[in-house]
């Protein structure tokens, strides 16, 4: 089987496009074809297996300046590929959506809610999470202004339409489904396929003596790491905070971290290549994850887990679909800063429960988001989706 990739990025990105090269990779290992088409150049490589990749740039979003070409510039890709399944990720573009859907078996993987929101997050102005469908009342309250508000929702509403055209749709989690249905997606036609991490050898031994926090993300409000930083001040065991990532609020948290006199406990990486993720994992006494918006399913908790560590983190999104509370970790009312440095001091004190929860962690990886489960999965999926099921 022929697989072609569509995302916004291939060359650099997030837990997306990661995701998208360990897919490709697992497909291929199974004996599948597979190339890509991205939309955006960049500066960092994350792929170095030679896979065949070709930009069609602006296909992200609709700009009409060039739409016309990109669409010619699409087809010709797809035509010299001759793909069995297309699988689109994050692209937007009706349009380039539909001529895929015309051309060839295609499948969108729904990765973030800016299919489902003017502000990409599901976050209204307060922070407060927003449980409502696209429509009028986005207008109402400010995500998208007035003047523009009656074109972007014609936008929107061309680009959910493109989107009922394509076979199946796939999500990470059930709350990503519970939000399609809302825009009136057939939840027949929509898959929750969780995704998956890999096994690592762990090292017979005791769990660690080093108390170390653990945050893997990118410096952005939504992921939470102000939330973390508040709440470190208020646990009571010694510790020391890794914050591992990059992105545009770092300078602040390190204000931050001064301010709240816990510079010295508290360590910023800066971003850290992948296969370097690993050495902070198996040091790592918990991971923290307290994101704010609705996350889709967050893999660095399976990542974690499959180190043998617990996870602290926010109820949101599709977190609950892997994290199973008071087993494998702590679910935590979402803002709830005390209650999060709670759970974190329990677990540094009782190194005996952080490692019960730890074993029971790789034990739900080992049977739920392996590769070889994932695959399967895939597959299965593509055999509905090109049989018409």
């Amino acid at each position: 089987m022929k697989v072609l990739q569509i995302d916004q990025h291939y060359q650099f990105g997030g837990g997306t496009e990661h995701y998208i090269l360990a897919m490709s990779a697992e497909l291929e290992k199974a004996g599948h074809e597979v190339s890509i088409v991205y939309s955006k150049k960049g500066e960092r490589t994350l792929d170095t297996s030679g896979r065949k990749a070709i930009h069609v740039p602006y296909m992200e979003d609709y700009y009409p300046d060039v739409n016309r070409n990109m669409l010619k510039s699409l087809e010709e890709a797809i035509r010299q590929e001759k793909p069995d399944i297309i699988h689109i990720h994050n692209i937007r573009n009706a349009d380039a959506v539909k001529r895929c859907a015309s051309l060839a078996a295609t499948v969108r993987h729904v990765q973030d809610p800016s299919f489902t929101c003017f502000t990409h997050w599901k976050l209204l102005s307060d922070c407060v999470l927003c449980t409502d469908p696209l429509g009028i009342r986005c207008i109402r309250r400010g995500c998208v202004t007035l003047g523009r508000g009656l074109v972007s929702l014609c936008r929107k509403h061309a680009e959910i339409q493109a989107h009922k055209k394509v076979a199946r749709m796939l999500v990470s989690s059930r709350y990503v489904k519970w939000m399609l249905e809302q825009l009136s997606i057939a939840g027949e036609k929509i898959d929750v396929i969780h995704p998956f991490t890999g096994l690592p050898e762990i090292r017979p031994g005791a769990f660690p003596d080093e108390n170390i926090v653990l945050f893997v993300g990118k410096m952005h409000s939504i992921k939470g790491a102000e939330l973390l930083l508040r709440a470190l001040p208020r646990v009571t065991a010694e510790y020391k905070a890794i914050f591992a990532g990059e992105g545009e609020y770092l300078d602040s948290y390190k204000s931050l971290a001064r301010e709240l006199g816990i510079e010295n406990n508290v360590e910023f990486t800066g971003w850290i290549p992948l296969e370097r993720l690993s050495e902070y994992y198996a040091k790592c006494s918990v991971l923290v994850v307290p994101s704010i918006w609705v996350e889709t399913f967050g893999l660095i908790g399976i990542d974690a887990m499959s180190y043998e560590k617990p996870v602290v983190a926010f109820n949101v999104g599709g977190i609950p679909d892997w994290l199973a509370d008071n087993e494998t970790g702590f679910l935590v009312k979402r803002m709830d800063i005390a209650g999060m440095a709670e759970k974190i001091s329990l677990l540094l004190k009782d190194k005996s429960l952080a490692d019960k929860m730890g074993k029971a962690g790789r034990l739900k990886v080992e049977r739920e988001f392996t590769a070889g489960i994932f695959i399967n999965n895939l597959l299965d999926i593509y055999g509905k989706t090109l049989s018409g099921k």
